[in-house]
């Protein structure tokens, strides 16, 4: 996400060689052709059956709205990973730390292969953000960045290793994850809990595409 965003999960798990990205040149140079993502000529084999993820972007550079631009465009092409949808970008208030420029977030919806696991999708998060030029301030944890990954939702999936916590512990507590997320399914449940009470329960604002919280 960006800001308070929830942390783009942590983890340098390496994935596995099936879903491994190109070199960062490629990956780079990778081109979204619409509904086909197309990758050195071949197309992403979805035919298998495949688990639905949630990843949220943000960025408050100067440039974000071509930072999620570029961050959806790299998802797009990871071998396994298909990109089904895509919220609005909202311009969004920031969170625990107020000196810094508003973000904009994003919230894609994914289709991703058996080979694909949330350490192994968070370790693949974790790259595309150093390859986006992201550099991690450990002193700064909520303060501005270039790009944020991250993981929200992996199917049913739980993980609760210290640097891969899926669903993402602040999911049910930031109204720039949520809104955007119900975006795209308004009957979204997290352990029993309906995603759009969790939203109601919050104090924010939303004023056409900014959220105020």
């Amino acid at each position: 996400m960006g800001h308070a965003s929830p942390d783009a999960a942590h983890g340098q798990e390496e994935p596995p060689a099936a879903c491994r990205a190109p070199p960062l040149g490629e990956l780079a140079a990778a081109v979204y052709t619409g509904p086909e993502r197309i990758r050195h000529g071949e197309k992403n084999d979805m035919t298998t059956q495949t688990t639905a993820a949630y990843v949220s972007l943000g960025s408050n550079c100067a440039a974000a709205a071509r930072m999620l631009e570029e961050a959806a465009q790299r998802l797009a092409e990871l071998p396994g990973v298909e990109v089904t949808a895509a919220s609005p970008v909202y311009s969004t208030e920031p969170q625990e730390y107020a000196d810094q420029p508003w973000f904009l977030n994003q919230v894609l919806a994914l289709e991703v292969a058996p080979c694909w696991d949330p350490r192994t999708l968070v370790a693949a998060l974790l790259e595309l953000e150093a390859a986006m030029g992201r550099i991690r301030d450990p002193a700064l944890r909520f303060g501005p960045r270039v790009i944020d990954l991250d993981l929200l939702l992996f199917g049913s999936e739980r993980c609760e290793e210290e640097d891969c916590r899926v669903p993402h512990p602040r999911l049910l507590r930031r109204a720039f994850v949520l809104v955007p997320l119900l975006d795209l399914d308004p009957d979204l449940r997290v352990d029993g809990v309906a995603l759009a009470e969790a939203l109601r329960r919050l104090p924010y604002r939303l004023r056409g595409n900014k959220i105020f919280q």
